[in-house]
């Protein structure tokens, strides 16, 4: 079967027959590939004084030509790429709020009661704003006189304690998320299977309508 000269298909094996070349952005001689350079002329590369490319499908897949969903594709250029940073924030992610239930375990604990007090004797019988208890000498007859205003020498009595039992507390509240996230790497490959693409370097010459 003869092939039109500059023909791509795809090749199941590691080497290319004879009057085909791998498309692997080699560069070939004008002068031996005359022809073939009369078709696709340097839409692949090479400075088309001595040598023009070969297309490039290492790590690609061919797409047609034309007005796309991707742009006006041009034939010999390449698009598309591995991966994409994707920022989930902003416009794609606006501030929103989430309700959320929980609960938790307190553990049963026991804590000491300390009163800071003043050894010096009080100077008043009713107490006034941040006061402190103090000594008193005035039991008969008299008014007590348990409060003071100035802490002198500190007293501190201890020896009294109590213990909270454990407990199951609910959780009840609102979060919310405002602001752009860290961009994220995602990958754009397909699933795909490798082959080769060849072309023929040699054959028919192809009519143009």
């Amino acid at each position: 079967m003869d092939y039109f000269l500059g023909t791509i298909v795809l090749w199941p094996m590691s080497w290319a027959p004879v009057g085909w070349a791998f498309c692997d952005g080699r560069l070939l001689s004008i002068n031996e590939y005359e022809a073939l350079f009369s078709l696709i002329g340097t839409s692949y590369g090479g400075n088309g004084v001595t040598n023009f490319g070969l297309p490039n499908f290492q790590g690609y897949i061919a797409v047609g030509a034309g007005a796309s969903p991707l742009g006006n594709l041009s034939l010999g250029n390449s698009c598309g790429s591995y991966s994409t940073n994707t920022v989930i924030g902003g416009t794609s992610m606006p501030s929103h709020g989430h309700a959320f239930l929980g609960t938790c375990e307190v553990p049963s604990s026991t804590f000491p009661i300390a009163f800071q007090t003043s050894a010096n004797e009080g100077d008043r019988n009713m107490p006034q704003d941040n006061d402190y208890l103090s000594a008193t000498t005035r039991l008969k007859g008299r008014p007590v006189n348990l409060y003071r205003g100035t802490l002198g020498t500190e007293a501190t009595l201890s020896g009294i304690g109590g213990t909270v039992s454990a407990k199951e507390i609910t959780l009840l509240g609102n979060t919310s998320v405002s602001g752009h996230s860290r961009p994220i790497e995602v990958s754009n490959v397909q699933k795909s299977f490798v082959l080769n693409y060849i072309i023929a370097v040699t054959g028919l010459y192809p009519d143009r309508p």
